[in-house]
């Protein structure tokens, strides 16, 4: 007669009889992707109120900002530290890194795609800039027209994003700055709100999904021991 409690006989201590499940980087990845997905709505969510309230924005900022005021020529002057010599010389600076390779791989593919996307879009969607008086909606693909979206948005934020990730201690000081470009455009006259926050979703989805694709170690937080050991590498 088969003793009942055989099954329990070869069972150990503690043992509930099912295999232990191990965890698996997929859930890793799965955490990551449900990141990937909230960025995308909330920036989703960002550009359908900007294109809901495409003109009170602009004209709000308009009306804080007029013409020959400080405040206006604050804006303008906030514009200096994204031009294209910032990039310069952060691509040297990487150049000198102990990670050259990897470090300018990360930094050009950013900068290939988005700008690529960028003027892509620009010239695909041939929207019409505030000062020619014709409306938000008035679009003529592949005619030339090129608010949407704003370049300089997109320059300034993208430049943040990566000097938050390489010296995060200079996002208190690039992310603000960054704000003033995008309301800059507004007050001049030259984007509507939604091209500044097209350009900037733009810029912030570009370097998210490059991490994630090439991985953080392409994209570090850098230290001044790096430069130093590159230095002594190449003496």
């Amino acid at each position: 007669m088969p003793d009942p409690n055989a099954d329990d006989a070869r069972c150990l201590p503690g043992d509930t009889g099912t295999a232990p499940q191990a965890a698996t980087p997929a859930g890793v990845r799965g955490f990551r992707l449900g990141q990937t997905g909230l960025l995308l709505l909330l920036c989703l969510t960002g550009l359908v109120l900007a294109f809901a309230f495409d003109t009170p924005i602009t004209e709000w900022v308009q009306r804080i900002a007029p013409p020959g005021t400080w405040f206006q020529r604050l804006l303008r002057l906030c514009v200096w530290p994204f031009r294209w010599g910032s990039y310069v010389v952060l691509a040297a600076a990487l150049a000198l890194h102990v990670s050259r390779r990897r470090l300018l791989l990360g930094y050009c593919t950013v900068l290939v795609v988005c700008f690529g996307l960028l003027y892509a879009l620009k010239y695909t969607v041939g929207r019409a800039r505030p000062d020619q008086d014709v409306g938000p909606l008035s679009l003529e693909p592949l005619q030339g027209q090129d608010s949407f979206p704003s370049g300089h948005a997109t320059q300034a934020v993208l430049l943040a994003t990566l000097l938050g990730l390489y010296f995060p201690r200079s996002r208190w000081f690039f992310i603000p700055v960054a704000v003033c470009v995008c309301a800059s455009r507004l007050a001049l006259e030259r984007h509507f709100a939604s091209d500044v926050v097209a350009g900037s979703v733009l810029a912030v989805l570009v370097v998210h999904l490059c991490v994630r694709l090439l991985g953080r170690a392409d994209y570090p937080r850098l230290k001044l021991s790096d430069w130093r050991l590159a230095h002594r590498a190449d003496s």
